[in-house]
């Protein structure tokens, strides 16, 4: 199958997701295209891309299906995270036209990492295009809090401690200071207590 093929008929297989709500169904769909690794890493991208600029419903509603098909090994972590990578590269220009386009990846990722479709240790090489940067310094504090919201401050804690980096160093190495950690937080506006991450 062609790759464009592939994203018109992931496009199709969503939009019909999305108003039957019927995740099974669109499981069964996913798993019917018979799709090989190459396409299958490029779904996560097709997702996200597909919802950018829909409601929050809607890529809540996607981010569960992704979650749906890891849990049921449709798709592979492999998958995911080379989703993940290819959506990391395009957060600095796509921010531009999309202000909230790194949230919304961060929000997907979290989704994975919250439900085990994704590795805790994954974050660190996930975060290298947007390390030293306040954008990633932003998504990095958007990630735990989106984590805490949809499990526990414990989960996203334990999540948090197997990254392999820390918060402080999502920032550029001038910036690690208490001030302008107090600065990502106010910028961010995580719906949670977020201090623990650069505590």
């Amino acid at each position: 199958m062609e790759p464009a093929v592939f994203e018109k008929k992931m496009g199709s297989i969503i939009d019909e997701y999305l108003a039957s709500t019927d995740e099974v169904e669109a499981c069964a769909c996913v798993k019917e295209l018979e799709a090989d690794d190459d396409l299958l890493s490029t779904l996560v991208v097709t997702a996200v891309l597909h919802v950018m600029e829909k409601k929050e419903r809607d890529r809540t509603m996607v981010d569960e299906l992704m979650m749906h098909l890891g849990k049921q090994a449709l798709i592979k972590q492999e998958h995911v995270v080379a989703g993940l990578t290819a959506l990391m590269n395009q957060v600095p220009d796509m921010v531009m036209d999309v202000p909230k386009f790194g949230q919304y990846v961060s929000n997907t990722m979290a989704t994975l990492l919250a439900h085990d479709v994704m590795a805790p240790e994954q974050v660190k090489a996930l975060f290298e295009p947007v390390s030293g940067t306040s954008q990633g310094a932003k998504m990095f504090v958007w990630l735990y809090d989106h984590v805490v919201t949809l499990t526990d401050e414990d989960r996203a804690k334990a999540a948090y401690s197997q990254a392999g980096m820390t918060a402080a160093e999502s920032l550029h190495e001038d910036d690690r200071t208490d001030e302008e950690f107090k600065i990502v937080l106010e910028r961010s506006k995580p719906k949670n207590q977020m201090e623990w991450l650069f505590a």
